[in-house]
């Protein structure tokens, strides 16, 4: 049961599991990645669906079963799909050639595929797939040219015969890469992975390709981000202590363009405001990296993030969708039960206060040549379903690190449900927290920002503690004990502007309770004219936030048994 304003992480997880096994192509599992918005909606074949979207939704269908216990029934077929994919012998992941695609390994493919494979090593893949993930890092350091400043690659699109074009978008095609090839090298000891991530950042961050100095950007903030991720963690690997700096500056600009609640904006500069899920998703695997290191206070603009605008950009519902006879299934268009198919998937082009914030048109740059135009143009798209997977993934890397084990103990971090190794958090309601240990040790609790602790109880008795920093911490509690844990809790109304010198500025005003929003309306500005255009009658149909406007409910399901994170990130 999904509970609006609570993260339910393991009953957001199952419900995702609808999501991977329904939002595929029913006879040959490959994932569909348009949504168009007709009657009856139809699911749309298109060219990421290979290594970009099998790769994804292979990630987090793995990530399903490690939060729940349950495998979803795809998974196997998503494996054997992206496995598939490797079909040029020289380690890197093709797209096969149909109507909409090209027999071509895109680097942006390149970079998802490389996530799904390193989680799939840490989800007990096997020698097959540790060798396909040893056998693409060498694919991608082959096809690499060097100079003076590092390495680079002279184009986007790579085929058996050599490169297709000559430019190269370094921020969307380039820099995602490094996150994985970092966690490559980890998983695989592997030393050319790190050399690789190393000689590809080197040569951004010389010559600014992506950031300046001050960490500003332009253009797609998945990517950037994703790309930021990527400097945090190859700084860390190679005592680069620079780079690290250079994406918490990065981060520190993301934070000026986007909102408290969570929302960030798909691209700098656009005429739109609007939010891909895949931007969350990649805006907290960075801010779990700088918060793990050296930056403690993001951890309250994560709890922020995931129990407001990611938690409610989930599809819980099918109402939105328009009702009609479903033609038969063909081997690009499903029509049957799309709607029911997109619960537990998360939104493409959410607004701070609606589900739809845009359901923009194809142009005709979007296709391939031999694409059939009639299937993709003058259809406005409900969603792009890279960020269904992606929003599952962002609530995956929030809940391996809520709490975390230190040798004799714990320490939690996040107020939020987590059940695991010896160790039982409940959030019923914000600002308590009940802890119950399975075993003895040390317990630290972080103290929400903005609160102070009203109470502390261990088995019905006030009980003593030290602050250490923003921690409250026990040197030991015995096993079978139950800690009790108030903070106060401050009721505000906040008024934040979203603004860039490129488009209409915006001022929307949100409703807290502590942490937790339970309304956000906008109050100036709006839809430019540009952008009134291009939007459709899905614009006001879905408000975010309204099931929490009577209050948050305390009646919380307890989190589900113990597991281990075994995928780490």
């Amino acid at each position: 049961m999904i509970i609006s304003g609570h993260v339910d992480f393991e009953g957001r997880a199952r419900l995702h599991a609808n999501f991977v096994q329904q939002m595929v192509d029913p006879i040959t599992a490959q994932p569909y990645f348009i949504v168009f918005d007709q009657t009856p909606p139809q699911a749309v074949h298109d060219w990421p669906d290979f290594g970009d979207l099998t790769a994804r939704y292979l990630e987090s269908a793995l990530m399903v079963e490690v939060m729940t216990g349950y495998r979803p029934t795809t998974t196997d077929r998503l494996g054997d799909l992206l496995i598939q994919y490797f079909d040029s012998g020289d380690g890197l992941n093709y797209r096969p050639e149909t109507s909409y695609s090209q027999h071509v390994a895109e680097l942006f493919d390149q970079s998802r595929t490389l996530n799904a494979l390193c989680s799939w090593v840490m989800a007990a893949g096997g020698e097959r797939v540790r060798t396909v993930l040893r056998n693409m890092v060498d694919g991608l350091r082959a096809i690499s040219v060097s100079d003076e400043d590092g390495r680079y690659y002279p184009g986007t699109k790579y085929t058996p015969g050599g490169w297709l074009d000559s430019a190269s978008n370094i921020g969307f095609f380039v820099g995602p890469l490094v996150r994985p090839l970092v966690r490559a090298a980890e998983l695989l000891d592997y030393e050319p992975a790190l050399e690789l991530a190393i000689d590809l950042t080197r040569r951004m961050v010389k010559r600014q390709e992506v950031f300046s100095e001050d960490g500003s950007f332009e253009g797609h903030v998945h990517s950037r981000l994703a790309t930021a991720a990527g400097l945090m963690a190859v700084g860390l690997a190679s005592g680069k202590r620079q780079w690290c700096e250079l994406a918490y500056r990065a981060w520190q600009f993301a934070r000026q363009i986007s909102l408290p609640t969570g929302f960030v904006p798909e691209a700098v500069g656009a005429p739109c405001l609007i939010c891909e899920t895949c931007c969350l998703m990649d805006y907290l695997d960075l801010m779990l990296l700088l918060a793990s290191n050296g930056h403690e206070e993001l951890w309250d603009e994560i709890d922020r993030i995931v129990r407001n605008h990611l938690i409610e950009s989930q599809f819980t519902s099918a109402q939105w969708a328009r009702g009609g006879q479903p033609a038969p299934r063909t081997d690009i268009i499903l029509e049957d039960k799309v709607g029911k198919r997109l619960i537990g998937g998360f939104a493409g082009w959410s607004r701070p206060d609606y589900m739809f914030g845009h359901t923009p048109y194809f142009g005709r740059g979007w296709l391939k040549p031999t694409a059939d135009p009639t299937i993709y143009l003058n259809k406005p798209r409900v969603t792009q379903n890279c960020c269904g997977p992606s929003g599952l993934k962002g609530l995956y890397l929030v809940w391996s690190q809520a709490v975390e084990s230190v040798p004799g103990g714990w320490v939690v971090h996040l107020p939020l449900n987590r059940w695991c190794d010896g160790l039982k958090v409940a959030a019923p309601f914000p600002g308590e927290l009940v802890i119950q240990p399975e075993r003895e040790g040390s317990l630290s609790v972080r103290i929400p920002g903005k609160s102070h602790v009203v109470q502390a109880d261990m088995n019905n008795v006030t009980t003593d503690y030290k602050i250490s920093g923003n921690y409250l911490q026990w040197p030991h509690v015995a096993a079978g004990s139950r800690i009790q844990i108030q903070f106060s809790v401050k009721d505000e109304i906040t008024e934040d502007t979203l603004k860039h010198h490129k488009f209409p500025e915006q001022i929307f005003r949100a409703h807290w309770h502590g942490p937790t929003v339970t309304r956000v309306d906008s109050i100036s500005g709006g839809p430019s004219d540009e952008e009134s255009r291009r939007l459709t009658t899905l614009y006001q149909v879905m408000p975010l936030y309204q099931g929490r406007e009577e209050g948050l409910s305390r009646a919380e399901p307890e989190p589900d048994q113990p597991r281990s994170a075994v995928i780490v990130w």
